[in-house]
């Protein structure tokens, strides 16, 4: 694991993912954000929007811009989750099984978590109750992630 995740050029990109227009409007919150190592993608409220390309680029850059230890998906304060939104999970996740990056989810609404697994994405990560048990190390077995 590198040591400079603080970097400023790494610190750029998760604020330009931040910053991106699609990343927040009156009922819905996406945030990338860094946790010991952990990458953290949280999602907050309704994500019924349905123009997330421009967060798909700036996701990616973000993954591949340092080691990270694993990605979480948060998704325990998202109500609603729309096509759009879990294409760019969706997304996000493929490219991080196929970089070997562990990928966490989080779900405590069961709209959502039904949501994801009409669309197979449990099947290609861990599923978590919450985000302390993954930082904390008290998960330890899951998924591995795909070849």
């Amino acid at each position: 694991m590198s040591g400079d995740n603080s970097s400023t050029l790494y610190r750029a990109l998760v604020q330009r993912f931040n910053a991106s227009p699609s990343a927040a409007n009156g009922n819905c919150l996406i945030q990338m954000l860094t946790v010991d190592g952990f990458l953290v993608l949280r999602i907050q409220g309704k994500a019924t929007g349905s123009q997330y390309q421009d967060l798909v680029q700036a996701a990616m850059e973000v993954v591949t811009g340092r080691n990270q230890k694993a990605l979480i998906i948060d998704l325990s304060l998202c109500e609603v989750i729309s096509s759009s939104a879990i294409g760019l999970i969706g997304f996000l996740m493929m490219n991080c099984s196929r970089l070997k990056l562990q990928v966490y989810m989080v779900n405590k609404h069961e709209t959502v978590r039904k949501s994801m697994r009409v669309m197979g994405l449990n099947k290609i990560c861990t599923e978590a109750d919450n985000v302390d048990d993954i930082l904390d190390g008290r998960l330890t077995t899951g998924i591995p992630t795909a070849q």
